[in-house]
């Protein structure tokens, strides 16, 4: 929990210092919505899942911004037969925006963003498991801007801790593909 609340207190920080430090005009919020076609936890298929979040950012010049966001990935079910329960994650993170030159928020734009920060993982009616600790969260965004809609294909990984019933600590890895449609203002 202190961790989570730790990033938590960093992401908002660095957000409000970002959006800021520069003139409103180069500044954009970015709400969206996304499909989750691939999701995999360890050795286990998940069901398609939906995912919705935020994301700010401050461009630094007409190529590079800095910002952070957060995104919660509704509960899935496991495709597998072996696993029951749901699984999903509220990831915190700071990111960077790598553009191709623009001139203003209204103009269209590819760009790549490289994402890390903390996730937290919840899980419903999974009876191995006891408790679980928020891990390590890292992603890779590659999408278009045009105008106001803003496409992106996102590649991410999940890691937590867990303790079963017996109290056995292990590491997991929940990897997801999320196609993501949004709104940017500035």
């Amino acid at each position: 929990m202190k961790k989570v609340l730790t990033v938590l207190i960093l992401v908002s920080t660095v957000a409000s210092f970002v959006c800021a430090a520069k003139p409103k005009h180069d500044r954009e919020f970015i709400l969206k919505l996304g499909f989750q076609p691939h999701s995999l936890y360890e050795d286990h298929n998940t069901n398609l899942g939906i995912s919705g979040g935020f994301e700010c950012f401050q461009y630094l010049n007409n190529v590079f911004a800095l910002g952070g966001g957060a995104t919660y990935d509704l509960p899935r079910k496991f495709k597998d037969k072996d696993m029951s329960g749901k699984t999903s994650f509220l990831p915190l993170f700071v990111a960077a925006k790598i553009c191709t030159p623009r001139f203003g928020l209204d103009n269209n734009y590819a760009f790549l963003s490289p994402k890390v920060g903390v996730s937290v993982p919840m899980f419903e009616d999974m009876g191995k498991i006891s408790s679980t600790n928020a891990g390590l969260y890292y992603g890779i965004g590659l999408g278009v801007s045009m105008n106001v809609l803003v496409i992106e294909a996102v590649y991410a990984a999940n890691n937590l801790t867990y303790k079963d019933k017996d109290a056995k600590t292990t590491d997991a890895k929940c990897s997801t593909i999320t196609l993501y449609a949004g709104f940017k203002f500035e």
